[in-house]
Order: C-alpha cells, then sequence, then structure tokens
C-alpha cells in the first residue's frame, strides 16, 4: 500500500473522510481478528443472516464485464470482470456459529460479491478487512478500496477448510468491499463473516497540536543515558541513549495540512523524541503484534530514523535520504508487541529537524 499517498490524503481529505482530524486526536487502540476493539462494522449483513431481493439461490449470466445484479444475500451485490455465469444461495454456516454463510460459484476471475458501505471518494484512509473463507476450488482474493479501483488485497491460500483472510486497504479511501475469484476457470466458494472496520492512529497528539506540560519550548542537558523529559508537544517524551544536550520546539508547520510541527535538536546518536502507546483505553494491553507507522520528517542536518517496537526493543525501522524538504519515512514494526513509536537522531553528531505529523495503525 503506498502510505506516502494515506497520509497525504488524510491531510488533505480529512473533511470528507471517517478518519479525519477528529479521529486523529482521540485516538483508540485496535485489537487484531474479526473486531477492532469498539470500532463498528462498515458492512451491512455481514452474516448473510438476511435474504437478497431476489431470494435464494440465485443465477445470472452476464454477456460483457459488469454489474451482475443482486446475490441471494441483502446488501451484496454481484460483479463480473470476466463475463459469464454466478450462482449464490444462502445456507446454514458449517461453522456451527449460529449464522448463514454464502455459497459463490464463478466461471471467471475476478467475479464474485460486492458491497458498497460509502460513496465514491469519500470513508475512511485505513481499515482491516476480513473473511471467514472455504474455498471448495480455485482460488479467492478479498479487497478494499474506492470503488472501480478497488483491487486484490489478500488471498485464500488453501482449499477444503475455513480461512480466515485479512488485509488492510490497497487503495483509499475505503468505500468498496470485494470477495472475488481470482483462478481462470473461477471459483467455488462459501463465506462466513465479513467485516471492514477502521484502523485507527494509536498515537496522541500526533499533529503536535497541543503544547506539553513543560511549555512550547523544552531544553535538557544529561549526564547519563534515559530519560530527558518531556518534549515541548504533549504526549511526546524526549530520550538521550548518549548523554547531551537535546532541545524541542513548536513552531507553526510548513507541512501542507499540518498545525504545527515539532523542532527537535540533539548532538548526538539515538537521541530524539518517543512516545508510548496505547495507553489506558487500549483493549490490546501490551500493543497489537503488527502495525505500520509513519512520519513526516524535514531533516536540516544529519540523519533521522523512525522505529516501532516493544519499549526498549525498539530501534531503527526506516532512515531518511535527504535534507531540506518534507520526506514520508514509514515501516511496520520490527519487534512485537507494538507499543513504542520513536523519531531519533542516525548520525553519530546528532541531527536537527522537524516532526510534521506521525501515525502507527494496526494491520493484520
Amino acid at each position: 500500500m503506498n502510505v506516502r499517498r494515506l497520509l497525504t490524503s488524510l491531510i488533505a481529505f480529512s473533511a470528507i473522510t471517517a478518519c479525519g482530524p477528529a479521529d486523529v486526536e482521540n485516538p483508540a487502540t485496535a485489537e487484531l481478528e474479526q473486531s477492532l476493539c469498539a470500532q463498528s462494522n462498515y458492512l451491512t449483513n455481514p452474516t448473510f443472516n438476511t435474504v437478497g431481493p431476489n431470494g435464494t439461490p440465485t443465477t445470472v449470466t452476464t454477456a460483457v464485464a459488469g454489474g451482475a445484479g443482486n446475490s441471494a444475500a441483502a446488501n451484496w451485490t454481484l460483479f463480473t470482470n470476466t463475463p459469464g455465469t454466478v450462482f449464490t444461495e444462502l445456507l446454514p454456516s458449517s461453522r456451527n456459529d449460529g449464522t448463514r454463510m454464502i455459497h459463490v460459484r464463478t466461471q471467471g476471475p475476478g467475479n464474485g460479491l460486492v458491497q458498497v458501505f460509502q460513496p465514491f471518494n469519500t470513508g475512511p484512509t485505513q481499515v482491516i478487512s476480513g473473511a471467514w473463507i472455504y474455498v471448495l476450488s480455485g482460488r479467492v482474493c478479498i479487497g478494499t478500496g474506492n470503488g472501480g479501483n478497488t483491487g486484490c488485497d489478500a488471498y485464500s491460500s488453501t482449499t477444503g477448510q475455513w480461512q480466515y483472510v485479512t488485509a488492510s486497504n490497497g487503495v483509499i479511501p475505503a468505500n468498496e468491499f470485494i470477495i472475488y475469484s481470482t483462478t481462470t476457470t473461477g471459483a467455488d466458494f462459501y463465506v462466513d463473516e465479513a467485516s471492514v472496520q477502521f484502523s485507527p492512529n494509536l498515537l496522541a497528539n500526533p499533529t503536535f497540536a497541543t503544547v506539553g506540560p513543560n511549555g512550547s519550548l523544552t531544553s535538557v542537558t544529561t549526564s547519563v543515558p534515559g530519560s530527558a523529559g518531556w518534549s515541548a508537544a504533549a504526549n511526546w517524551s524526549l530520550f538521550t541513549n548518549n548523554p547531551g544536550l537535546i532541545t524541542s520546539r513548536l513552531e507553526p508547520s510548513t507541512l501542507p495540512g499540518g498545525v504545527n510541527m515539532l523542532h527537535v535538536i540533539t548532538h548526538a546518536d539515538r537521541n530524539g523524541v518517543v512516545q508510548v502507546f496505547p495507553g489506558a483505553n487500549s483493549c490490546t494491553a501490551n500493543g497489537p503484534a503488527h502495525v505500520l507507522s509513519g512520519a513526516y520528517v524535514y531533516v536540516n542536518s544529519g540523519q533521522v530514523c523512525i522505529g516501532t517496537g516493544n519499549g526498549g526493543n525498539t530501534s531503527c525501522n526506516a532512515f531518511s535520504t535527504t535534507t531540506g524538504q518534507w520526506q514520508w519515512l514509514q515501516a511496520p514494526n520490527a519487534n512485537s508487541p507494538a507499543n513504542e513509536f520513536i523519531v531519533y537522531a542516525a548520525s553519530t553528531a546528532g541531527a536537527d529537524y522537524f516532526v510534521g505529523f506521525a501515525r502507527v495503525t494496526e494491520t493484520p
């Protein structure tokens, strides 16, 4: 997924997406599985309990690529990227979870189920989607994206057993969810319980809008490695793995769409700003197993890195490669669980840099 595009769109389209500034400033944590803590499911009739307007079963044959009408389940439509027949029926779930499953049989690749859950060009920028899938033959994929720009994000890898297939959205914003056959001759499969849920930013004060408890300018000199107290931004602290002077200042952001930027100056390697998350509102006490993290940095001198990990086991996962311009750094966490995010100097003489926006989101 293009996360540079993800964060640019988050800032540019915050007025129309479901995870704009309100979500940024009120982070919640996420828990991997079908549910993300208290996050609601965007999908309607996700357990296929409600029969569609054409009843069950349904059989539709298309002569040209395009919409193929309603499936056997309400709120789920059919689409054929390759013309042919699609059969659907509702049956009691063989997972014995008290719900129904939908049986889908297609004759070509790119054919299957679709649910549009928000208008085109609107919707959240970061979601985790998934479905329980039982493949009888062929192969199946799921995907979440922006209308017709939606593609496959994850694929089934077995037949003859239930498998939970999950992925983050590959295209933003997210307003459409697909479950398609991917093999030349189509696929024969069951689906039981699908979900699309917002994956929130786990960081507090990610746009540095709130001043820290020690004011908008801090300057600390440490004589031993360790914490250097609060930075100029609330929820962000300073740390010096190498003792010395470290300063931080809040300034109006020059990042398009930004609020404030945090200016950090340190004179030694592996010193900088830290945020421990997800905090008291977490439903995963030690943090999620997998996250994708990123930050916009503007390096005046030296080199900067970002990293996400488990407390003191956090290390650099991505490094700046330029100076004098904003650069988006992003990487998955190298250590699990993920509960700490760092933006550190990565050069011997330290670094002089700005941080304009930061994000940590759970991924499958």
